[in-house]
């Protein structure tokens, strides 16, 4: 599909028409860009965050091809790629602009217009260039997305509260990528496994378990950047992770943050990748890194607030029994997780194999429930625990995980505790491949395989 959008010529003024070729056969359609589409013709700032390569480029040009549908005239579709340009000169004073915009179409200056920025951390002033606009230029919607989140959101938070739509961009979903696989029906991602309709599940696991596996086995290897997901073969994807995360590590741990001792940070990065799922130590790991308390939490924080890695508080409601402090540490990313301790192999053939299936659980329930999600693990100090605990509309529902073919009616005795405390209306057992629903008491406990979990089937 061919795109055609308004940009700076090279005297620098707007005005100059280009043409982008984009093979949208190639490009896996994110979720998020139903709900972005949906606000086009709100009054606020669309900010586009998110990991480095996890898309938002991209996201952009499926932007212009829908605002495009609005049979709007190519002159009204202003882009720039900051990165691209020489200065930002034209930046410095934001009336004029504006000014700017509006000679580039005298015709008809009321006609809404539509400014997609990308990278546009590069700005000095990001948040007060861009309340500016917004104050200032009513007829304009300012679409913006840039490379570095932190870099992001410390230069627009104080101006643009109030005044702006965030999007997390996070890897491909599992999710996601079944769909781009076109291998399923498209009503099976809107259906949800309930009591009447568990028949059902269990014919579609006989035809279509198998695929899901497969699906869900390659991304606990290599994970679900675009790139990494796009790429030919084994070795190729794996040569995008290591440029991926070298490019995270210089630009903004070195370049931004200014970190200075890399080789811990990094051993930091490989701790926690061989820890997932388990609860984070700090004194145990200060002495096995030899750093200082600081120095590590506040590596711990980059390490979350970059999108590397999610920590997890315990499900506490005041029970004298219950762990209270201790986080659990999983990675947005099963590739970005194996990169450092360069564990490619197949999975079933590993001793991490039930962290990685956990991780993945965290990960795509992260992706599915938001940035502000509910999502807990539940311990007791007698050390009775449930994987996963999500706070929804529905209620509490616990989930455990387990690659086992379950038997239906088995759970297990941490599983049985939180049930007695807790009451909650539904449960998950994940599993390898058993479907099956029974009633305890005031619960309704589903057996769903694992992947039909990842695929959001359940909640």
């Amino acid at each position: 599909m061919r795109i055609r959008y308004n940009t700076i010529g090279p005297d620098g003024l707007w005005g100059m028409l280009k043409e982008l070729k984009i093979d949208t056969e190639q490009i896996v359609s994110r979720e998020c860009l139903k709900n972005i589409v949906e606000r086009l013709d709100k009054n606020a700032v669309e900010v586009l965050c998110g990991p480095r390569q996890s898309g938002k480029t991209t996201l952009l040009y499926l932007l212009m091809i829908e605002i495009t549908k609005k049979n709007l005239s190519p002159e009204y579709i202003h882009y720039l790629n900051l990165d691209t340009l020489p200065g930002y000169a034209i930046f410095e004073n934001p009336v004029r602009f504006c000014q700017a915009i509006r000679e580039s179409h005298q015709n008809n200056k009321e006609q809404k217009v539509y400014l997609l920025l990308d990278e546009i951390q590069r700005l000095k002033n990001p948040g007060l260039f861009l309340k500016a606009i917004y104050d200032s230029c009513p007829e304009i919607k300012l679409i913006v997305s840039g490379s570095s989140s932190l870099e992001i959101r410390a230069k627009t938070k104080e101006f643009l509260t109030g005044r702006k739509y965030e999007t997390l961009l996070l890897p491909l979903s599992y999710r996601e990528i079944v769909r781009y696989s076109k291998k399923l029906p498209p009503d099976f991602f809107e259906e949800k496994v309930s009591a009447d309709n568990i028949e059902l599940w269990k014919e579609r696991q006989q035809i279509y378990g198998q695929f899901l596996v497969e699906q869900m086995m390659e991304m606990t290897i290599h994970g679900g950047y675009p790139g990494v997901f796009m790429a030919e073969n084994k070795k190729n994807k794996e040569e995008i992770l290591y440029e991926l995360y070298n490019s995270y590590v210089k630009k903004d741990i070195t370049d931004f943050l200014k970190v200075e001792n890399l080789s811990l940070f990094n051993n930091l990065a490989r701790t926690f990748a061989a820890q997932i799922a388990g609860l984070i130590n700090l004194s145990q790991i200060c002495s096995l890194l030899g750093g200082n308390r600081i120095t590590i939490s506040k590596y711990l924080n980059i390490l979350e607030e970059t999108y590397v890695i999610k920590t997890l508080t315990p499900f506490v409601r005041n029970k004298r029994n219950e762990v209270k402090y201790a986080r659990k540490c999983f990675f947005y990313d099963c590739g970005l997780r194996n990169l450092p301790l360069n564990q490619f192999g197949e999975v079933l053939e590993r001793s991490d194999f039930g962290s990685l299936l956990e991780n993945m659980v965290a990960g795509e329930s992260i992706k599915s429930l938001g940035p502000f999600n509910n999502l807990y693990y539940w311990r007791t100090k007698a050390g009775a625990e449930v994987d996963f605990v999500i706070e929804s509309a529905q209620g509490i529902i616990p989930v455990e995980v387990k690659f086992l073919s379950a038997k239906i009616g088995t759970l297990s005795r941490s599983f049985h505790s939180f049930l007695e405390t807790y009451h909650p209306p539904k449960a998950f057992f994940l599993n390898r491949d058993q479907v099956g629903c029974l009633k305890k008491e005031s619960t309704a406990i589903f057996y769903l395989p694992i992947h039909w979990f990842l695929l959001g089937c359940a909640i």
